[in-house]
């Protein structure tokens, strides 16, 4: 259904221009009433925004609205097609390249409790397809496979016995008509203290999924506590109808007179929301669950894609990134936010120059350009994994980085009650806010700390930060090229060594100015204007010193 203020929107939108507005909810208290009366336009709009700014609108008092495009309505006349779901399964695609090493099989010793097996299928060869689980862990669950439970399992243990979230993922396989479920809890073997197991079953888990005839996904599930079947008020199934008064538009000089027509409203694009913004798609591993998989149900670790995408690259995985695009993979940056804040992980799993090492959303630094060029390039690089799995965890790992090393400090600058970052690079200072006129037209900085810090006083006074010229571009967007470099910015962790960590990246635009800061090419070496003006960039902390660039390693 839709509100008195929503119908309005449909009765008034044929007498205004495209130009005109028109006013929603006058205040917060009428605009909760109407989504508790099922509107769905209210709703809609409600639900794009997030719980905190949600908070922030119930504490309003009177706040006058007004919708410049309030949503993107879909007015359509249902479909009466019908779908046929009496379908026969064909030949599964695991009958021919093999099941997972272990499943779960339904046998119904008593139709009132069915019983579920584990099968290994190294000694009993199942028939037919099998299907998948997704789901969350959260705090764990009451069965798993482990040591002690393996025999019960073998066994067989009653359906009853299961948690909600196994319970109807096994009747949602069985009404599809499969007769074998994988579940990661039941299926790999759990002990704390013998890992051997899951790392093997680590190492196939992009066959597990890529094999399965479908993908059950408990979409909202928080653990398997919970049921994957919901209580629902089937009203808001629903699509709402509303009378409405239609222009015939044929062009500007001629406009029919309005007409009523019955519509229904639809949430154009809306039907996936649900899906997008599950809980379980807040969890990283559970993407290669969606990738990997042929076809998933969806009931409101990522080294198995890249096992899968190795063999089409014919590339070598490197700490969630591939070799042979390192020099562009390296420039990532996270993206903090109100709900997480931007860390690395403890303990550790990835070094400072993977994006895996961040505890927090990643994005890639995006570069539109009429010209790029590379400065900087990754001569070796080691990893040292946790077992002999070289897509699995990382225990240690270096990259060695060839290219034009700089000092750098990083200022604080507080504006508007925001704490901002500028960066001086060989004493040039580039603010956050600047904006100048001439040649230097436009010059500004963008810092991404990988960790929040109060400050680098110390740190900017000792000599002790330094950057690396990591890319350079052009960019036009005001109709004149303007030059913009990004930079990656390191700490010293043996300087005697030359060995630094990552701390975050940073993105400076000079305008015309095309060469800064100064080098006399991409490839070639330092120019000698460095030393000329007194920033001696041979004294700088490198292992090698090539050619007039500077090579360190980076952990």
């Amino acid at each position: 259904m839709l509100c008195q203020r929503c119908q309005e929107l449909f009765t008034l939108a044929a007498e205004l221009s495209d130009s005109d507005a028109l006013p929603h909810q006058t205040c917060i208290e009428d605009w909760k009433a109407s989504i508790e009366s099922i509107c769905m336009i209210c709703a809609t709009v409600w639900f794009q925004y997030t719980p905190d700014e949600q908070e922030k609108l119930s504490q309003l008092e009177g706040y006058e609205f007004e919708t410049y495009g309030l949503l993107n309505i879909f007015v359509s006349v249902g479909d009466n097609s019908e779908f046929d779901l009496e379908f026969e399964l064909g030949p599964s695609v695991a009958e021919v390249v093999g099941f997972p090493r272990r499943t779960i099989e339904f046998k119904a010793r008593r139709e009132e409790d069915p019983v579920i097996c584990l099968v290994e299928t190294s000694k009993v060869t199942p028939t037919g397809p099998y299907m998948t689980l997704s789901h969350s862990w959260g705090k764990g669950h009451i069965i798993t496979l482990n040591k002690h439970s393996y025999q019960d399992l073998l066994r067989g243990m009653p359906l009853s016995s299961l948690p909600p979230t196994f319970r109807d993922a096994c009747i949602i396989t069985r009404q599809v008509g499969v007769n074998y479920l994988w579940i990661d809890a039941l299926c790999i073997f759990q002990d704390k203290d013998d890992l051997s197991d899951w790392s093997m079953e680590a190492s196939l888990m992009h066959k597990v999924y890529s094999f399965s005839y479908c993908n059950i996904v408990a979409a909202e599930n928080k653990d398997s506590s919970e049921p994957i079947f919901r209580t629902r008020d089937p009203k808001r199934l629903i699509p709402p109808t509303t009378e409405t008064l239609v222009r015939n538009r044929l062009c500007s000089s001629q406009v029919d007179e309005p007409s009523s027509s019955n519509k229904y409203i639809v949430d154009y694009g809306g039907s996936w929301s649900p899906v997008t913004n599950a809980h379980i798609n807040t969890r990283g591993w559970v993407m290669q669950e969606r990738l990997l998989s042929p076809r998933a149900l969806h009931f409101v670790a990522f080294s198995a894609v890249a096992r899968l995408y190795a063999s089409y690259l014919l590339d070598e995985y490197v700490a969630g990134m591939w070799r042979k695009n390192l020099h562009n993979d390296l420039l990532w940056y996270g993206c903090d936010n109100y709900e997480d804040v931007p860390s690395r992980y403890e303990p550790y799993i990835a070094p400072s120059w993977s994006w895996a090492s961040y505890k927090g959303k990643v994005f890639m630094m995006n570069y539109e350009h009429d010209r790029v060029e590379y400065l900087c390039e990754v001569d070796d690089c080691k990893l040292e994994h946790v077992t002999d799995d070289e897509m699995g965890a990382v225990r240690s790992g270096w990259l060695r980085l060839s290219g034009h090393l700089r000092q750098l400090k990083l200022l604080r600058r507080a504006s508007e009650g925001n704490d901002m970052w500028s960066l001086a690079i060989d004493n040039i200072e580039y603010d956050p806010q600047q904006y100048r006129d001439g040649e230097t037209a436009n010059l500004w900085s963008s810092i991404w700390l990988d960790e929040p810090q109060t400050d680098f006083d110390e740190e900017s006074k000792g000599g002790n930060l330094y950057c690396m010229l990591a890319r350079h571009h052009l960019f036009n967007d005001t109709g004149d090229a303007s030059n913009m470099w990004d930079f990656l910015l390191f700490q010293p962790v043996d300087p005697s060594r030359a060995i630094f960590r990552r701390i975050g990246i940073a993105r400076t635009r000079t305008g015309k100015v095309n060469n800064p800061y100064p080098i006399s090419s991409v490839n070639g070496g330092a120019s000698s204007e460095s030393v000329k003006d007194g920033h001696d960039t041979t004294t700088l902390p490198c292992a090698a010193y090539p050619g007039g660039v500077h090579s360190i390693y980076v952990i």
